[in-house]
């Protein structure tokens, strides 16, 4: 259980800082942060609060929200922005191992 909280709260801190660097450092184009970044930003910071507090419904939710607009597209982006959606996929399935553990 704590291998699986610590994997979710190291996926979360790679999405916020690859956020944050898609935001204001992005070295393909303009950084401009725009409002569907920021919203990616404090999800990102959430998933990792629930990692932390081991809320696998919560932490589910918000990867599939993380995930569904922007990880799926960063997939088949080249360079360091894939990296977004492999951190989103490792959420999900942090996600799916906790809520196997957790105690119903």
């Amino acid at each position: 259980m704590k291998f699986a909280r610590s994997i979710g709260i190291i996926a979360s801190f790679t999405a916020f800082v690859l956020y944050i660097v898609l935001a204001f450092f992005n070295p393909y184009g303009q950084g401009v942060i725009t409002l569907p970044v920021f919203l990616m930003i404090l999800l990102s910071a959430a998933a990792g609060m629930s990692a932390w507090k081991a809320k696998p419904y919560i932490l589910l939710i918000i990867a599939l929200a993380l995930f569904l607009p922007v990880g799926f597209y960063t997939l088949g982006a080249p360079g360091i922005f894939k990296w977004i959606g492999v951190s989103n996929i490792t959420l999900l399935l942090t996600a799916l191992f906790l809520s196997l553990k957790s105690p119903h």
